[in-house]
């Protein structure tokens, strides 16, 4: 039988995140890796993301809001901006400036 409830993922909503560093081995100092270089890399890309509205470009109201909201929209081209998209993305510049 069909659900009756709605899809409530339609919905606008917002989440919070938490990024955990994992590592078989401890770098010389005792650490997984030094914060304070992690910040320092990521602060600006991160606050990129804060209090935006991640939008899948294929959304039928993305022209409306993108319009009215301009950069305040985060472009996904065609997909979703699922937690599973947005962590990639994060690993994949955490990665680029860490590892430059």
């Amino acid at each position: 039988m069909p659900s009756t409830q709605p899809d409530l993922c339609k919905y606008l909503h917002g989440y919070s995140r938490k990024l955990v560093l994992e590592s078989e081995t401890l770098d010389r100092n005792g650490m997984v890796y030094d914060f304070k270089i992690l910040k320092e890399a990521m602060s600006e890309f991160l606050r990129s993301l804060d209090h935006v509205l991640c939008m899948n470009t294929e959304d039928p109201k993305y022209d409306d809001l993108k319009n009215t909201f301009g950069e305040r929209i985060i472009d996904f081209n065609k997909k979703d901006p699922t937690t599973e998209v947005i962590v990639e993305i994060i690993f994949n510049v955490a990665n680029t400036k860490l590892n430059k």
